[in-house]
């Protein structure tokens, strides 16, 4: 006989209470690739980093027993790795760290659960990447490509974002939400969407320190997008002097901002524009300003002869990109107006040299 939608969800509350309840655990497996561990595992709680417990391995097997108040999402992590992500609940809980990038444990509902999860999210990338490669090697023209790959990506996330509210209709405020926030079933969502999910959290699951972090980054960029005044970024220059974005905005043009780091591809790939920028319209109202952000300051200088940059560059030693614009990825290059007022975000290659054109001609 099938079971009635009250009786499931019946058994799913029993579940989450159990977990909710707290009860005593264990969790073992073995390191796989035991390189940067050392001797010795950690009990890792994801949200805060913090260490709950140690293990001397046993060769490359870990074995760890104690007792969980409120199930957390977890990781088995050495000094420099972590494998092995988890929900920390009680019962018998058997962690795969095979593959980094997977979480497959097994043992106990929760678990059982989010490798389900995991499993599905990995399939759907992989059908994903395999059809978009099927259409290249069909030899179809770029516009009919880019139409035919944009419109399986896009069902792709929409799915994923479907299935995410089935999933987080039901993990709304536990352990399992919490691995679902680095998922797909989170990341395919818009920013104004995340915040919309994340207002329908409960207590719990809205206090993790990642998920506080997400929803002041969305609000961070929300609040800065084209239209909103700029904010303000201190630092030091590439000399080592004290320097502020404010010496440069406010002063009668345009100020084209990019942040950017030495490790960057993507980033020096967008060098090339900035410099045709630079050198004809450094003196016709634009000023083109670096913020050099997630790389070692002494990084700058060296970076700045190899990819033969010429602006002024801010080394963000207050990482006001993150806390002031929600800035998550780079290159994120901006246009600031002369009134202070951002022009516009997200710019890039020739589209931001029209753009930047088009503005210094008064359009």
């Amino acid at each position: 006989m099938k079971k009635t939608l009250t009786a499931v969800v019946a058994a799913f509350g029993f579940v989450q209470a159990m977990a909710q309840q707290g009860g005593n655990y264990t969790v073992s497996g073995t390191i796989a690739d035991t390189r940067g561990f050392g001797d010795v595992a950690y009990l890792v709680r994801y949200d805060d980093g913090k260490r709950l417990d140690s293990v001397r391995l046993d060769g490359k097997a870990f074995s760890f027993v104690g007792r969980v108040d409120t199930a957390v999402f977890c990781c088995i992590a050495s000094g420099s790795r972590a494998v092995g992500y988890f929900i920390l609940e009680p019962g018998d809980i058997k962690v795969n760290t095979s593959d980094e990038g997977k979480c497959r444990p097994s043992g106990t509902p929760m678990n059982a659960e989010m490798a389900g999860i995991d499993a599905e999210a990995a399939a759907l990338n992989a059908k994903l990447r395999k059809t978009i490669a099927g259409l290249r090697s069909r030899g179809l023209d770029a516009g009919e490509l880019n139409r035919q790959a944009g419109e399986f990506t896009a069902n792709t996330q929409q799915y994923f974002r479907t299935r995410g509210d089935e999933l987080f209709a039901r993990h709304g405020n536990d352990a399992l939400g919490e691995y679902l926030m680095g998922t797909d079933y989170m990341q395919a969502r818009r920013d104004i969407d995340q915040m919309k999910k994340i207002g329908t959290f409960g207590p719990w699951l809205r206090s993790r320190t990642k998920v506080r972090a997400l929803w002041d980054r969305i609000k961070a960029k929300r609040s800065t997008m084209r239209g909103a005044q700029y904010r303000d970024i201190y630092g030091r220059d590439a000399d080592g002097n004290p320097v502020k974005l404010s010496d440069y905005v406010g002063r009668g043009g345009y100020v084209l901002v990019d942040f950017w780091a030495s490790w960057c591809g993507p980033c020096k790939r967008e060098i090339p524009y900035l410099a045709r920028l630079y050198k004809k319209y450094k003196d016709k109202g634009l000023t083109v300003v670096g913020v050099f952000v997630w790389d070692k300051e002494e990084n700058l200088r060296g970076a700045m002869r190899e990819e033969g940059i010429k602006w002024p560059q801010i080394v963000d030693t207050e990482e006001a990109a993150r806390k002031k614009y929600g800035i998550t990825g780079i290159p994120q290059i901006m246009l600031i107006g002369p009134d202070g007022k951002i022009a516009a975000r997200d710019l890039r290659g020739e589209r931001m040299v029209r753009f930047v054109e088009g503005k210094l001609r008064g359009e």
